[in-house]
């Protein structure tokens, strides 16, 4: 899905045409050299192909000749289309119902790339007056809300309920950087350098987090710079754009879930990959590696973990990603 592709892109649109009208182009274009103009002002949040299918849903696919005012506001205001919007909404709500409630409306907006205040989210709820929200009012506050100045604009995030890991991801953490013995030298040489610390740091999800999940997913932390030379070409983890999940990093536009994994981060992580492993293998399916798991570590955003888990249990992510849990 397109979700967790297309953050706010209406300014790099609106200066595209900008720059269109300033040279003397017609207000329509032929559909191939609509696509070229609007992947050179956002190619890297979208490609080519992504925004075909932008294209189709809006204006039909037979359309050769686009009205790029008409697409500016459907897609680079509004956000997406009708579609989308629903596909959001199912994977928000817990229920799969077609309505949200306000902590629902929040991740939303948020996997649009709108991250309103508290006080101006419940504002703009009130004006609506409704206690559960559909796919118009989701699409209509999306728009309003985009146009404001006061209210924020970050990188869309991926929704919660989308935030697995392979199997095969977590095989190649296990063997990238635990069997290589990066993390048990990570923790030690920590572990000399805070000597005074009670709690010393192990190979564990607290380790993991501290030396790889953490700096890993910090646009700051420059961690790619900090691997050896070797490891650099084998991590297969990119460089981040902004703070977020390690789970948003390695798959930007989002895994289902099949299996939800509670556990306990004091375990050593080799002893958490091998039980999923062997948990993988007993259910003798045709693909397992594909199995997909939601594993906290990875799905929260460790940079604002609390802000992440919210301020009501059937509200925060292990709500909506338990219930997402296909298997």
């Amino acid at each position: 899905p397109l979700s967790s592709r297309q953050p706010a892109m209406s300014q790099a649109a609106t200066h595209a045409f900008a720059s269109l009208a300033a040279t003397g182009v017609r207000r329509k274009l032929a559909r191939d050299r609509f696509i070229d103009v609007i992947h050179d002002a956002i190619s890297e949040r979208l490609s080519k192909t992504q925004l075909e299918q932008i294209l189709d849903d809006v204006c039909g696919e037979d359309v050769q000749e686009v009205d790029h005012d008409h697409f500016l506001h459907c897609i680079f205001r509004s956000g997406r289309t009708r579609k989308h919007m629903a596909e959001l909404i199912a994977a928000c709500s817990p229920s799969g119902d077609a309505g949200l409630n306000a902590a629902g409306v929040k991740l939303v907006l948020q996997a649009c790339g709108i991250f309103p205040s508290k006080d101006q989210l419940a504002a703009e709820l009130s004006r609506l007056g409704k206690d559960l929200l559909s796919v118009e009012d989701l699409l209509q506050l999306e728009r309003e809300l985009s146009s404001r100045q006061d209210v924020e604009s970050k990188p869309a995030t991926v929704p919660y309920s989308r935030r697995a890991l392979l199997l095969s991801q977590l095989k190649h953490i296990q063997e990238v950087f635990v069997e290589s013995a990066w993390l048990k030298e990570g923790c030690e040489k920590y572990n000399q350098d805070n000597d005074g610390q009670s709690r010393k740091l192990d190979e564990n999800l607290y380790g993991l987090n501290k030396l790889l999940v953490k700096p890993s997913t910090d646009p700051d932390a420059d961690f790619l710079a900090t691997l050896p030379e070797e490891m650099r070409q084998s991590t297969g983890i990119p460089a981040p754009r902004n703070k977020c999940s390690f789970a948003e990093l390695v798959n930007p536009s989002g895994l289902d879930i099949m299996f939800f994994v509670s556990h306990y981060w004091g375990h050593k992580f080799a002893r958490t990959y091998h039980s999923l492993l062997k948990f993988t293998t007993s259910l003798q399916l045709p693909n397992p590696p594909s199995v997909t798991f939601w594993i906290c570590l990875f799905a929260l955003n460790q940079h604002a973990a609390a802000d992440e888990v919210g301020e009501q249990p059937e509200d925060g992510p292990f709500n909506v990603a338990l219930a997402k849990a296909s298997l």
